[in-house]
């Protein structure tokens, strides 16, 4: 998690209060005060942040995903494939392989499988921390992983991309958090009311071109249980249970 935050990575869950390092297996791992100190065999090139050393960015990822909730590796992990060029901070994305070869090191009995797992969902087109979690809700009710950014045009002539979409079905499924609407940064000057008459508009000009379609925030993205019924209601078809 200390590493997640300078690589300004996204988290699922609060910052933590201590700092943990990670050093060769003859240091011994100790806590002192809000350090704790973790050992290990893999060896890695590290990366210094703001004057500090972390572990490097396929590391990084790679250990969220081993040690936490799949939801929790994959917002990293695509926020990594991204990239990021911020005025105030730049990460360069790295590929999947990186993600690949840092996993398959990672020790059977530490969570090498939860690992590769993210690794090979990870996908860049997954524009924000919601998709990824709505992703990771998906995978996790069994379903196949749909079509990200697929682009419809609109009998206006303007062209949208979706999040979500299932070809087979002509389903289309987006994340809509309520940043879209609040955070001025991605209102592009416009005001929250116009940001809704616009979504309303592109909602109108999509949905004669599919099937079905659905829109779910944190609390549904988050919830698989709760991303079912929704996409039970709006017309989505499960497979058989088994």
């Amino acid at each position: 998690m200390s590493a997640l935050a300078l690589w300004r990575l996204p988290a699922i869950s609060a910052w933590p209060t201590t700092v943990h390092s990670v050093g060769p297996r003859h240091d011994w791992g100790r806590r002192a005060g809000v350090l704790v100190r973790h050992t290990t065999t893999r060896p890695d090139p590290g990366a210094v942040i703001d004057g500090l050393p972390v572990t490097s960015l396929a590391r990084t990822v790679i250990d969220t995903a081993a040690r936490e909730p799949l939801a929790a590796g994959l917002m990293a992990a695509d926020a990594a494939l991204r990239g990021l060029d911020g005025p105030w901070f730049s990460r360069p994305a790295i590929s999947r392989d990186n993600l690949l070869r840092e996993a398959e090191r990672v020790p059977v009995r530490r969570g090498r499988s939860r690992a590769l797992l993210v690794a090979k969902l990870a996908d860049a087109r997954a524009e924000s921390a919601g998709e990824s979690l709505l992703r990771a809700s998906i995978h996790l009710l069994g379903l196949p992983m749909p079509e990200l950014q697929q682009e419809f045009r609109g009998d206006s002539g303007r062209r949208y991309s979706v999040d979500c979409y299932w070809p087979d079905q002509r389903f289309v499924l987006e994340f809509d958090g309520r940043a879209k609407y609040l955070d001025p940064a991605l209102r592009g000057g416009r005001s929250a009311e116009q940001v809704v008459v616009d979504e309303k508009e592109r909602e109108d000009e999509i949905r004669p071109q599919v099937r079905g379609m659905a829109r779910v925030g944190w609390s549904v993205a988050a919830a698989p249980w709760r991303l079912e019924a929704r996409l039970r209601a709006a017309g989505f078809r499960f497979p058989p249970r088994r």
